[in-house]
Formats: C-alpha cells, structure tokens, sequence
C-alpha cells in the first residue's frame, strides 16, 4: 500500500507515469488531476492509517487500483461519519480547518519555495544554528534535500549505500539529513497513536510523516510514501528544528525573516520608496518602527513581520476550543503591536518617517500560512484585537481608519509585484472593499489583477542548489 501511495501522490503532485497495476486511477490521462475524485490530503490519511493498522507482511505483491478505491472510500466514510455533528452555526469553523488540511497540497511545490526557505535560513545567526544542528552548510542542505527529493522522483526506494554514493556525487556527508528525516514503522506508529483522536478530529489531527517522511526498512532501504511531505520538510518544515532551539525564534528567524522581507522588497522593479526599521523613544523606554514601511505616490505599507506558527492543535481543532483561541491571541497581539507603533507614526515620533495625507495600510506578513479567509475567524480575530488594544488604550478606531491585512509570506512575494506595477492604494483599497471581506491576497490578485505578471525574485538561486535543470512546477 505504501508503494501504490508512493505513485498516485507523485502522479498527483508532480504528473509521473503511474504503473500498469494503478493505471486505472486516471484511465483517459487526464491533466487536470483534481477531476479524478482522490486527492493528496487523503492519500496523506491513507498513509497514516496504513502505518498504524496494515500488517508489516502478506497480501498482494502489487496492491491495485481496486484495493486503494476501496480503501479511500472507507476513509471517506469514516470522516463523513465522523464529520456528521457538524452543525450549521459551526461550518464555518469546519471549513478553516478544511483549509489547514487541504490547502497546503493544492499549492505546487516550486523554485520559488526553495529559493525562500535557502534565503531566510541562509541569514546570519539562523545560519549557524542551522549549521550547528546539521553538521552542513545551509547550501548543503537544500543541495541535499534537492538530491533526495529528484531521486524519489524517479525511485520508490533508496538503497542502504545511497547516503555514501549520492554524498561522493555531492562532496558531503549526506547521513545527517537523512538521518534527521527517517524514522522506522514501529516508531512511526507509535507516534500516530500519540497524535490520534477518534472523533470529529480523526481526519485532521497530525500526521508524524510531515516531520519524518523518509521511511527505514527493516532491510536498510528507504521509502518516501509521499514525495510532498520530503519538499516542505527541508523548506517550510524547518520549522521543526528551530522551534525547539530555546530562544531561536525571536532571537534568530525573526531577525532572519525580517530581513528575508527587505530582499523581496528590493528585488521587486518599481518605484517603491523602502524605510528600514529604526530605533525611537528614550534611553528608559526604547522602541523600534514597525519591521518596513513601503511607500509610493499614493499609498504607504506599514509591514509587520511574524514567524508565529499556527500550532499542530489549533489546526485540527475546530474553533472556538481553547487551542485555537490560544493560537490566535497571538496574532490579535501581533496587530495591536502594529497600530501601536503606527500610531507613533502618526504623532510623529519616528524618526524615519513623515505621516501625510497618504492612505496609510497595516499588513502582517506571516511565514506561516492561517488561513485566515471566514467571515467567523476574521471577527473573532478583530474582537480578540480590540480587547488587546483595549489593555493598552489605544484608541478603536484605528481599526476602521486603517484597517490591516495579513498575508502568507507566498501571497506577500506576489503583491508586491502587482503593487509596484498597479500602486499600493489600488491594490489594498479594494482587498478592503465590503465585496472582499475574508478574501485571501492570492485570490483577489487572480481576479482583480490577472495581467499583472509575476516573476521569480531570485531567479539565480536555482543554480546554488542545483547544478542542471531538473523539471519542477
């Protein structure tokens, strides 16, 4: 089963041949992968329920596409099921967690990604821990993680000598990866009874196959049941490693983001004026502008940057529990920071900036991906900020005068390319009109900006990671 798991999802995310015995998931060829009724997050809880309950020997040498149809239809039943308490004053509720679940996976792994994640972690400070942490250089890494993942691309499993013969090809000691990426099945399963839940949480509780998901055999080979999980660990799921360092989030990756931010800011073509954050205040009681401040003839970006991650609970929880509102009173905070360092601005305390007549808008910059796209969640997110700015007596309306935005780190890349060829105010005017409330950045852009083109910031990182092309969406 972890075989034919191994070739639907790449088949899904990444169009590879699928073999005779599962040619009839997708019969006709069909291009458009989401017409063919099975999706990767249900391959995802395909693999864990596997991992827990299918039997290490016996059954067929090849499993078919009857067996898995049969076995994602169970599945399907048993979260329908599960799912059926669901009332209507909750969907909504429902429906974000949907998002964490499914979202991630409609998202194509790109250069893009790659190029983010080797940036941010490639920044003094993070560097070294990282270094520390793996024994390799930050390159290394995603040469490594690259490596790994081309080859899964093409084999289903790695040999017991491939960490020795892909690191003479590379010039390093490719065990530290894959050694912090593998686990063992008895370890795995393990872990999934730790994490489960079985009731209307069973579909969305973690799967330990994202923070591990290479697989050591008994024999010494190694699978990847699912390639996607392997891209966004050695990318997004960095994470991982850093959360656990004492005091590495705001003492290094903030600081790494940050300054990741003012790249994308100056690789960006346009007539953008960009200030830097800058000290102000008293020798008693310092303070810091907020992170950017982004400014054009009619319009100024007011830009916070956040590493807060969404926490594992609070994505398999629905809201209101007490893990999802843990969750999001950190970035209520987050936004009563912003509008009281803008309302300094205002006053005309900074020293790097002048208020004027100027349309004034508060983005928070997210590394992590919320969500945030309900009417039910962006209220209760806007009540738990007013409380906060309620503590700290500031005055409520700033929410109505400069109403804020928050935005994935992704979603951020795009816009800013958009506003620097369409103006600031004209982009976040209308992510403000009463039209797109709860609307996510990427698709406004889509709809209110389609010839607008992007393109890769850092085209010429490819090459650091990289030696030839390699096809990758």
């Amino acid at each position: 089963m972890l075989s034919a798991i191994y070739y639907l999802a790449n088949h899904i995310e990444w169009n590879t041949k699928l073999p005779p015995h599962l040619i009839q998931a997708n019969p006709f060829g069909k291009k458009q992968k989401i017409y063919l009724g099975f999706y990767l997050w249900s391959l995802d809880t395909l693999a864990r329920e596997t991992l827990l309950y299918g039997q290490p020997y016996g059954g067929k040498h090849n499993v078919d596409w009857r067996a898995c149809a049969r076995a994602l239809n169970l599945l399907r039943d048993a979260e329908d099921q599960a799912s059926a308490g669901v009332d209507d004053v909750s969907i909504f509720a429902e429906m974000t967690r949907i998002a964490h679940r499914q979202f991630h996976w409609q998202q194509s792994f790109s250069h893009d990604d790659l190029a983010r994640y080797m940036r941010i972690y490639g920044q003094p400070g993070i560097r070294q821990v990282i270094e520390a942490e793996y024994a390799l250089s930050v390159e290394q890494l995603f040469q490594g993680g690259f490596a790994l993942l081309a080859t899964f691309l093409t084999h289903e499993m790695l040999s017991p000598t491939f960490a020795k013969d892909a690191g003479d090809l590379l010039g390093f000691d490719m065990a530290p990866l894959m050694n912090r990426f593998s686990t063992t099945i008895p370890n795995l399963t393990d872990r999934i009874l730790e994490e489960q839940s079985l009731d209307q949480d069973w579909a969305y509780t973690f799967n330990p196959l994202r923070s591990s998901p290479l697989i050591t055999m008994p024999n010494g080979n190694v699978r990847c049941p699912i390639t996607g999980m392997l891209s966004r660990r050695f990318t997004d799921g960095m994470y991982f490693e850093v959360g656990k360092i004492p005091d590495a989030l705001s003492r290094y990756l903030g600081p790494a983001y940050q300054a990741y931010v003012g790249e994308v800011l100056t690789a960006v073509e346009g007539d953008l004026k960009i200030i830097a954050e800058a000290p102000y205040g008293t020798a008693r009681r310092p303070k810091n502008t907020v992170d950017w401040i982004v400014e054009d003839k009619m319009g100024v970006l007011f830009i916070e940057c956040k590493v807060l991650r969404l926490g594992k609970l609070a994505r398999s929880k629905m809201a209101p529990a007490p893990e999802t509102d843990h969750e999001y009173a950190k970035l209520a905070k987050a936004i009563c920071q912003t509008y009281q360092t803008l309302q300094d601005a205002i006053d005309g305390h900074y020293p790097n900036w002048v208020s004027s007549t100027k349309s004034i808008y508060p983005l928070i910059v997210t590394m992590d991906d919320w969500n945030l796209f309900t009417h039910e969640t962006q209220n209760a997110l806007t009540e738990m900020a007013l409380s906060e700015m309620k503590k700290r007596n500031l005055n409520p309306d700033l929410l109505d005068n400069f109403p804020y935005k928050i935005c994935h780190i992704r979603e951020f890349e795009r816009a800013m390319q958009v506003m620097a060829q369409a103006g600031i105010s004209p982009v976040m005017s209308g992510l403000h009109g009463k039209d797109r409330l709860g609307w996510q950045m990427d698709g406004y852009l889509s709809t209110d900006f389609p010839k607008e083109l992007t393109r890769s910031l850092f085209p010429d990182d490819r090459s650091k990671i990289m030696p030839m092309p390699i096809p990758l969406r």
